[in-house]
C-alpha cells in the first residue's frame, strides 16, 4: 500500500457539502478515475481516508488536507491528474505528496481564515475594539457540553484588512474555535456591529510553529 496527502480546494459552490458527503465525493471520484483505493479489513470495509480538521458546513476552503491510502503505488502527478478529471465541480486537488508512514495531521494546531462581512460596523473599526476586549464569552460546545467560554485566547491573530475584511488565525485541533463563533462573540461585545452576511474561506492549516504542510501559491 502507498499513502498520499492531498491539498484540495472546496469552493463556495460546495461549501454546504457535509463531511460525510465529502468522503463519498472522494470515494466515487477515486473509483471513476480507476485509482486503486485502499480499504480497511473486516466485514464492513471502508475507504482509507483521513481528513485534517474537517471543515464546518457553510465554510469554503482552498487548503483542505486528506490522506488517502492506495492498494497499489501511483505516481503522484498521475494520481492528481486522473483524480481531478473525475472530481465534481467545486472541488480541485491543488497539490499532492507521497508520505512514508503516519501523517502529521496531529501537529496542525491552528487555521487561517479570510472573512468577508456585510453589515453595520463601528466607525473605530473591528480590530481596534478587539484589541481592547479583555474577554469574549460565548456558549461553546466542549467535552462537558455547552458551556460559557472565553474564546479570546483561541484567537491567535486578528487583522482588519479593510472594512468588513478580516484575516484571522484561530486555534484548531483539541482546542479549536469556529470562525462563526468568533463573529457571534464580536456582535455580542462590540457596539453597533451587526453581521448581516458572512463569507468564510479557510486559507491554511498550520502546525505549532506556524508552518504549513503545503505552501499556498
Amino acid at each position: 500500500m502507498s499513502k498520499y496527502i492531498l491539498k484540495f480546494e472546496k469552493d463556495d459552490s460546495v461549501k454546504f457539502v457535509s463531511h460525510l458527503d465529502l468522503i463519498r465525493v472522494f470515494d466515487r471520484a477515486m473509483r471513476r478515475a480507476e485509482l486503486p483505493m485502499g480499504y480497511s479489513a473486516g466485514f464492513n470495509p471502508h475507504p482509507l481516508m483521513t481528513f485534517a480538521h474537517p471543515l464546518g458546513v457553510g465554510v469554503a476552503s482552498c487548503a483542505e488536507l486528506v490522506e488517502i491510502t492506495t492498494s497499489e503505488h501511483v505516481e503522484p502527478h498521475i494520481f492528481k491528474e486522473r483524480l481531478n478529471k473525475k472530481m465534481p465541480q467545486g472541488f480541485i486537488v491543488r497539490d499532492i505528496m507521497e508520505i512514508d508512514g503516519k501523517n502529521n495531521f496531529a501537529s496542525l494546531k491552528s487555521a487561517d481564515y479570510a472573512i468577508k462581512i456585510e453589515g453595520e460596523f463601528p466607525k473605530e473599526g473591528l480590530e481596534a475594539f478587539f484589541k481592547m476586549l479583555t474577554e469574549i464569552k460565548v456558549n461553546k460546545k466542549t467535552k462537558r457540553g455547552i458551556t460559557e467560554t472565553d474564546i479570546k485566547p483561541f484567537v491567535l491573530e486578528f487583522k482588519e484588512i479593510d472594512k468588513g475584511m478580516l484575516n484571522v488565525r484561530l486555534k484548531a485541533g483539541a482546542e479549536n474555535l469556529k470562525p462563526e463563533l468568533l463573529i457571534e462573540g464580536l456582535e455580542k461585545y462590540i457596539p453597533s456591529f451587526k453581521a448581516e452576511r458572512v463569507l468564510i474561506l479557510r486559507t491554511q492549516l498550520l502546525d505549532e510553529n506556524g508552518e504549513a504542510l503545503f505552501r499556498t501559491v
